[in-house]
């Protein structure tokens, strides 16, 4: 951005502070809504097929035993969408998988299973926060996908999946910088917990003060926000119900402006649509 687009960024999220400010309690999404509107904004983003794109490439550089199945452990599995995809890469680079996902609610982990027991060899799914986890064995690849923001010890979190890693396994991490676009859930997140979330950086970090190496990788994705700047479009509402991570109904009309404002000015017009930057950092962190 040029200077004056950085000045007016910045004045927008002041702005924005200042009506956050003056909101009672934000309540978060409910579970409906989210699934709701997580499904409109994935169908504007190009993040999830670089993600996979990613992880094939990633896969297919590394040795994978080949005397046994592959252990994996997906961290926050929710419905298992996602671990779906990633399974259909993984299957022919070992002679078999065993998949355990991990995910607080049940209805989520109960998905999970039917999802993947037709294409894997084994499944199995904990009903429980990641903290409270308890494996029978290691694994030789533990995956977070989109889940750290949402835990309260990052740090207790990371050492818990080191300590389930089998020698020479991998950890993979797909998190978001606090960019441009995620400042906007950033300052709502806040508003809702009273916390910050987490975000790559904090991840590198804590990582950097281990011995065993890690790399990072951006994935410079984008999302089609031009419904979102059309006041009455029930569409863009969706799209920046998720982005946000709150009903933005309640917001006063002056509020929802900044917001949509802040959107169009760190958004790219190309072809008559906007987008907005939405990178994804893909960390690997090998276990020595």
């Amino acid at each position: 951005m040029t200077t004056e687009q950085t000045a007016a960024a910045a004045a927008l999220l002041t702005g924005i502070d200042q009506h956050l400010d003056r909101l009672g309690h934000l309540e978060e999404l409910t579970e409906a809504r989210y699934h709701e509107t997580h499904d409109v904004f994935e169908s504007q983003s190009n993040q999830r097929a670089l993600i996979l794109d990613w992880f094939e490439n990633w896969a297919g550089s590394v040795a994978w035993r080949g005397d046994r199945a592959a252990r994996i452990l997906s961290v926050g599995c929710g419905s298992g969408t996602l671990d779906s995809e990633i399974t259909d890469r993984l299957d022919r680079l070992t002679p078999a998988l065993e998949l355990t996902g991990v995910d607080p609610n049940p209805r989520h982990t109960r998905a999970f299973v039917e999802r993947l027991k037709p294409r894997v060899e084994k499944v199995h799914a904990a009903t429980c926060p990641f903290e409270d986890f308890q494996a029978e064995a290691s694994f030789d690849l533990i995956y977070f996908a989109h889940s750290l923001y949402y835990l309260e010890e990052l740090e207790a979190a990371l050492d818990k999946a080191l300590e389930l890693l089998l020698p020479g396994g991998w950890l993979v991490i797909l998190q978001a910088p606090n960019g441009a676009l995620n400042q906007l859930a950033h300052r709502l997140w806040k508003k809702q917990w009273n916390r910050s979330a987490w975000y790559s950086d904090d991840i590198e970090t804590i990582l950097a003060n281990r011995s065993d190496s890690f790399r990072i990788q951006r994935l410079d994705a984008r999302v089609d926000v031009t419904t979102c700047l059309d006041v009455n479009s029930g569409h863009g509402r969706k799209v920046l119900d998720f982005l946000v991570q709150a009903d933005t109904a309640g917001f006063s009309p002056a509020l929802q402006s900044l917001l949509r404002k802040k959107l169009e000015l760190i958004s790219e017009y190309r072809d008559g649509r906007y987008l907005a930057p939405h990178p994804v950092d893909a960390i690997v962190y090998e276990k020595e």
